[in-house]
């Protein structure tokens, strides 16, 4: 019997990069003057507490978050994040996921990375690393620019398992999984290798009663 083709997906923020790339864009593009906002470190601050804590409203952070690119142009927009991505993402990666990334991608395997973050982000950062396979919070485009507004079920939580058993299709594949946090106990739940990265603590504990790798990279 042919054995099932090996799948490796990835989460991107504090597991392949060590910081939050939604919030550091929207820093990035508040220093640029492309989003005047007041308290904007507050508000972010604000999210990424209820995210951690697993109480994130999801519908109110898309519309906070997709704010700034409503009516911007698709290439203007990949503009933006190719920069942002050179100087604040490229520092931050995790070389030890980086690592284990290239040696399942040597061994032949499928690499998807799977971020809540949006999708021009998680597609321009993934772009820069050679990336081209991703699932991410994708946006609504009308003829070539952003509405402000989020498109079809939002990657996070739940909805990154069923995203990714959708992405991969009926034919069966042996899974591994890489995630820092709680948020993604659906996704790893899902694989047939689960790998906690530098986890939170809830996270953290689930792994070690389950007998997942727990890795602080």
């Amino acid at each position: 019997m042919t054995a099932a083709p090996k799948v490796a997906v990835f989460d991107l923020d504090h597991t392949l990069i060590n910081t939050d790339s939604a919030n550091g864009f929207g820093l990035w593009a508040h220093e640029q003057g492309l989003w005047p906002i007041d308290d904007l470190h507050g508000q972010l601050a604000h999210w990424h507490r209820l995210y951690g804590e697993g109480r994130l409203p999801v519908a109110q952070y898309l519309d906070f978050i997709v704010s700034p690119l409503a009516n911007k142009a698709e290439a203007t927009v990949a503009g933006w994040v190719a920069d942002f991505a050179k100087a604040r993402v490229l520092p931050h990666l995790r070389p030890q996921a980086m690592d284990a990334l290239r040696r399942h991608q040597d061994q032949g395997d499928r690499v998807i990375v799977s971020s809540a973050t949006i999708a021009p982000i998680v597609g321009g950062i993934c772009r820069l690393l050679g990336l081209d396979d991703y699932l991410a919070t994708d946006l609504e485009v009308n003829q070539g620019h952003f509405t402000g507004r989020p498109q079809g079920i939002p990657n996070l939580g739940q909805g990154k398992a069923w995203r990714l058993a959708a992405h991969l299709g009926a034919k069966p594949v042996h899974l591994s999984a890489y995630s820092d946090s709680i948020n993604d106990l659906a996704l790893l739940s899902l694989a047939d290798q689960a790998h906690a990265v530098t986890p939170d603590p809830r996270l953290a504990a689930i792994a070690e009663v389950r007998g997942w790798p727990i890795h602080h990279w």
